[in-house]
């Protein structure tokens, strides 16, 4: 009786795992394309650091092929100091005025 539960549990994990594993591979981007996240940026820029620190995590797990372009719509001083500070830790972050997107998107 217990060799069968073992059994099918092991049974119910593999099948898990094959499920697990062919959905990541139907979901991971494949090819070099480099695309670009676009994030408006105001004021103290509180809420830039968290957003770009998900990106760098789904970045660095293979998730996402894209640089980072902060728009600079009226950023504070204290804001370009934490934005200074992460693209020294990330050089795949630019910050652009909100005039220039376009021209940054079409490098």
């Amino acid at each position: 009786m217990l060799m069968e539960i073992l059994s099918c549990t092991l049974c119910a994990a593999g099948f898990l795992l094959i499920i697990w594993v062919l959905i990541g591979a139907f979901l991971y981007p494949y090819g070099d394309e480099t695309g670009w996240i676009v994030l408006a940026v105001r004021d103290n820029a509180a809420h830039v650091e968290h957003q770009l620190r998900i990106f760098r995590y789904l970045r660095e797990s293979g998730l996402l092929h894209a640089r980072i372009l902060l728009a600079d719509c009226g950023v504070s001083q204290e804001g370009q100091n934490l934005i200074a500070a992460l693209q020294h830790d990330d050089p795949m972050i630019v910050i652009c005025p909100i005039q220039d997107v376009a021209n940054w998107i079409k490098k």
